[in-house]
């Protein structure tokens, strides 16, 4: 009914998605916990996936039982290892504002494709994006061309490119320009660019721009396009384009913050809460609290199988035949504590910090 009143909202659709799937065929992928990138690549690479089903994930070297938990894992794991360039080059940037890589072996691998396919996939089944690309990026996948441009700045460009540009603007005399063209660099940029103006006062500008537009944008489409037409595999494709404001937070990278992992919690009924308890609940938000990003996501990965949170997400539970031992539910989102605890905070985080760092911990 809000969703009604109030106009959609990413989890209102990210659920009607994930419900959609819950009651489709399932189809059975082994992947070992160390080359996961390579057995799931070879799953959507085989030609033969149909969108319509969703993934039950078999580890071959370890105990987990997949109710959603572990695919999510093994999702969030994949992706971490495109954005780093861990198996092959197919980023450049900075992790958190990623383009194409402009290299042959890129062009050459059909893997945005595949990933393109791979992500709208996993958005459907448990709402896990790519939020890796920069927002130029992002805004010509969603919106075109035209868009993209309005949001292209100086940040989609690397160092060498933005010293070039430093010394285009500084251009104030004929001179000046004609001194920047002996430039061999500049004069690479300017011909790679399609650039046939002279650099002059008059000029500089227009060429500036002319070199951000293609190198933030005109030389990464091939492979964005690329990328679209594997989100357009799984049927995705045209909710992206409807609500591509939406969308941003599964494609563009935002910081986590403590206090959207604080709102992620649910508590129990606190009227029945006993006094070790709410020690419990207070050590555990202060750990929050001074969590840095990664550990944030440590956290959210280990309950959720998700780098990121969604509001009212994970459940605290306490069981008193615990014995004093903590566990992560990744299937159910859950976090379950001991009624009892025996230690001060500073052992409550090496026993959370333990816990959290155990890949796989579904049961």
């Amino acid at each position: 009914m809000a969703c009604i009143n109030e106009g959609p909202t990413l989890e209102s659709i990210l659920l009607v998605l994930n419900q959609k799937m819950e009651h489709a065929e399932s189809v059975i992928v082994t992947v070992h916990t160390n080359d996961m990138w390579h057995d799931i690549l070879r799953h959507y690479k085989a030609g033969t996936v149909d969108f319509g089903k969703q993934l039950f994930i078999k580890l071959s070297n370890t105990l987990a039982i997949d109710a959603g938990g572990v695919r999510r894992q093994v999702y969030s794991t994949v992706y971490s290892e495109f954005q780093c360039n861990k198996h092959i080059e197919l980023f450049t940037g900075p992790l958190h504002s990623l383009s194409p890589a402009c290299t042959a072996e890129a062009r050459s691998s059909g893997l945005f494709k595949i990933l393109g396919s791979m992500v709208g996939h996993s958005i459907w089944q448990d709402g896990i994006g790519f939020p890796f690309f920069s927002l130029t990026n992002y805004t010509y996948m969603m919106e075109g061309e035209e868009k993209a441009l309005q949001v292209c700045s100086d940040n989609d460009i690397g160092a060498g490119v933005a010293a070039v540009i430093s010394k285009l603007r500084d251009i104030k005399t004929e001179d000046d320009g004609k001194e920047v063209m002996k430039d061999e660099l500049i004069l690479d940029i300017i011909s790679r660019c399609r650039v046939t103006m002279i650099p002059n006062p008059s000029t500089k500008n227009i060429i500036v721009q002319n070199i951000i537009t293609y190198e933030a944008l005109f030389k990464h489409s091939n492979l964005l396009d690329q990328f679209v037409e594997g989100l357009k595999a799984t049927s995705l494709y045209p909710l992206l384009r409807a609500f591509p404001a939406l969308f941003q937070p599964l494609f563009t990278f935002t910081e986590l913050t403590s206090e959207e992992v604080q709102k992620s919690l649910i508590f129990p009924n606190e009227e029945s809460f006993i006094a070790q308890e709410s020690i419990i609940l207070r050590y555990l938000k202060k750990y929050i609290d001074e969590c840095d990003s990664e550990g944030l996501k440590e956290f959210a990965l280990s309950i959720t199988g998700r780098i990121s949170v969604l509001p009212k997400s994970i459940e605290i539970k306490f069981e008193a035949d615990r014995m004093g031992t903590i566990a992560t539910h990744s299937c159910s989102g859950e976090i379950i504590f001991p009624r009892q605890f025996e230690g001060d905070y500073e052992m409550f985080c090496l026993a959370l910090k333990s816990v959290l760092s155990h890949d796989f911990n579904t049961y």
